[in-house]
């Protein structure tokens, strides 16, 4: 299946929507995968144009993919957002997005509701706020302080 495919069409509904979404966007995932990293290779991309672009930059390589996906899209958005913010990071941020995608997608098979999942990806982030928070003021480990106060 191709990070582009047109996935979204054709009347699909409830987990085979869900998990054709997760297809898409774990497919772009593999294609910037391999530029991750010390040891990221490079691509090598034509454009509509037929212009040849080289590169191991995952924010350079999800502007020239173009995909038509709509969960593609929102994953070159949330790179194109985090190059505007930070300035770095692209490639990481669409591949651990990608991962709780994959995450999710266990889940869900193994009968958890979409929803549970969500709630469970919100209480874990809830967890890390909290632990960013005591270490930031202390400069100590969160280890052991996995309680959110409620």
């Amino acid at each position: 299946m191709s990070f582009d495919e047109d996935l979204h069409t054709g009347g699909i509904k409830g987990k085979d929507a869900v998990f054709s979404n997760i297809a898409a966007a774990l497919s772009l995932a593999d294609q910037i995968k391999t530029t991750y990293g010390p040891h990221g290779r490079d691509k090598l991309i034509f454009d509509r144009k037929g212009n040849l672009t080289i590169t191991n930059d995952g924010a350079t390589l999800l502007r020239l993919l173009e995909p038509k996906h709509p969960v593609s899209q929102l994953l070159v958005k949330l790179s194109r957002t985090q190059d505007n913010e930070v300035g770095d990071g692209t490639t990481g941020v669409v591949l651990l997005a990608c991962a709780l995608l994959s995450e999710a997608k266990q889940l869900i098979q193994l009968g958890y509701h979409t929803q549970t999942v969500i709630q469970g990806y919100k209480k874990g982030m809830l967890t890390i706020e909290h632990c960013l928070h005591i270490s930031s003021k202390h400069r100590s480990s969160c280890a052991g302080k996995s309680r959110v106060p409620t």
